[in-house]
């Protein structure tokens, strides 16, 4: 128990020492993806990183009733609902839903900045000759 009380005050102190850093690191990537919107660039190549805009699409449940009452009309019941909808269905069916809207799923949208390291000693820059 003492080990236990030991662990979790250092996870205590752990957190609260690099929860601000995080915050800090969250605030600067909001603003240079505002900054690379503003310019209407999608990405920026430095000489350290290339910075690029990232957009994740991600469907969602979010009445499951609906989705339910879905696939009972184009007869997919059988295979995809237990008595809620089942694994196969989140496997097999969900990650189609972008391209074929279900009434009870919704697109989450999440935009993020990806930081891509430069690769000292590489020119990856196309060059005439």
């Amino acid at each position: 128990m003492r080990l236990r009380a030991k662990k979790n005050k250092l996870e205590e102190k752990y957190r609260a020492s690099v929860d601000p850093i995080k915050k800090e690191i969250d605030a600067l990537s909001l603003e240079m993806m505002a900054e690379l919107k503003e310019s209407g660039q999608f990405a920026a190549r430095f000489s350290f990183a290339t910075l690029s805009m990232a957009v994740r699409k991600t469907p969602k449940v979010v009445d499951e009733e609906k989705v339910i009452v879905y696939l009972r009309e184009k007869g997919l019941a059988n295979e995809y609902v237990a008595t809620r909808l089942n694994d196969l269905f989140y496997t097999a069916i969900l990650p189609r839903t972008k391209d074929e809207p279900i009434e009870g799923i919704e697109i989450v949208v999440t935009e993020y900045l990806s930081v891509t390291a430069a690769k000292e000693g590489t020119d990856r820059r196309k060059q005439a000759e």
